[in-house]
């Protein structure tokens, strides 16, 4: 397993799916990238522990590369509560990435950005 992404993930994620995850720090993001059945599962996995998926992108491997081809999603939570913002936020990644994966196909990844309810508290305070 690779120990850079156990720092870039919660606690909660068990390690069948910090192996089957993709670092792309070396890329200069601080993200991890999953195949489709995976990322299918880190969304599930984050909406159990509360956390809202603000968006996510779509990556690629060309010449053994990863490579952003910039594709996305996103969620603003507006006036949402913030259960509901998860609720949302995970059916929304759900359906993107099941007809991102119909009409184009099983060769990306899928990078999922998400947050904790205090998420923009937190980043504030770094």
């Amino acid at each position: 397993m690779d120990l850079g992404i156990r720092n870039l993930l919660p606690r909660f994620f068990p390690d069948e799916l910090l192996q089957t995850g993709y670092s792309l720090e070396k890329y200069g993001c601080a993200e991890v990238a999953w195949w489709y059945e995976d990322a299918l599962q880190v969304t599930h996995l984050f909406a159990e522990h509360n956390y809202a998926i603000l968006g996510g992108d779509v990556w690629t491997k060309a010449r053994g590369q990863f490579v952003s081809i910039g594709d996305n999603w996103y969620l603003n939570q507006d006036e949402l509560e913030w259960e509901r913002y998860v609720l949302e936020s995970k059916m929304k990644t759900l359906s993107y990435i099941e007809n991102y994966h119909q009409r184009n196909g099983p060769e990306y990844y899928y990078v999922l950005v998400a947050g904790g309810e205090n998420w923009k508290q937190e980043i504030h305070l770094r």
